[in-house]
């Protein structure tokens, strides 16, 4: 009797060493978190990527709790989150926050959502995330890949990206060829450039700073170089 008790009590062991991680007790699969989140910082209307957070630019984050491709009710928990895992807000059911991102470019933040006890008081949920932190670009619109322009003049403009306002018109352009402050143009971000009775090629240096209003980090600058003229 006792041999046959260890068999069946060896059997069940081996049973629930073969269940698939993450199953619970009556076979529900562990709930699962799906976070999103978005960044306020700023991108030219046609840029088709993800919007990176600039320092200090605000950012929403939200997630879903998943079981059986559902999203579960989870009013009554309390959810805490986590900034490199310092404590930063808690809540019943808070599912969505806004933070700000670290005033330091480049590098990476965790955000992280935790939720004790969930269901009985064992079971502890835990997901976090990596956010880069961009630095704010400037970018030369320059649709001459060779670098040479076989025209006399030419037209640039500028882009910023990454950059902690919500109207671009806040930021201050400053164009530079070979440097030197061209003379004014219609809009801020554009350059218009002309070489007046070139002897030969032009050769230009091309500098553009941006800068916001926000802080020093808040900046960017981009230089091309340019053959103007045969």
């Amino acid at each position: 009797m006792k041999k046959q008790l260890i068999g069946i009590l060896a059997g069940l062991g081996l049973l629930l060493l073969l269940l698939p991680p993450g199953t619970g007790a009556q076979g529900e699969p562990a709930p699962e978190f799906l976070m999103t989140w978005r960044a306020d910082s700023y991108v030219p209307a046609y840029y088709t990527g993800k919007a990176l957070p600039a320092p200090g630019s605000n950012i929403i984050a939200s997630f879903e709790l998943i079981q059986n491709g559902a999203p579960l009710d989870i009013s009554n928990e309390t959810v805490y989150w986590y900034m490199n895992r310092k404590p930063i807000r808690e809540g019943l059911g808070l599912k969505t926050i806004s933070l700000r991102a670290p005033e330091t470019p480049g590098g990476m933040f965790e955000l992280r959502a935790r939720i004790n006890n969930f269901r009985d008081e064992s079971t502890t949920l835990l997901y976090s995330i990596s956010i880069p932190v961009a630095a704010p670009e400037a970018v030369i619109e320059s649709p001459f890949p060779d670098g040479r322009v076989r025209a006399p003049s030419v037209r640039l403009m500028g882009y910023p990206y990454f950059f902690n306002v919500s109207d671009p018109q806040s930021l201050s352009y400053s164009w530079t060829v070979n440097g030197e402050t061209p003379a004014g143009s219609a809009s801020p971000n554009q350059l218009d450039v002309t070489v007046v009775n070139p002897r030969g090629a032009a050769e230009l240096s091309i500098d553009l700073s941006i800068q916001g209003e926000q802080s020093l980090f808040d900046s960017a600058s981009k230089n091309i170089r340019l053959i103007l003229g045969q």
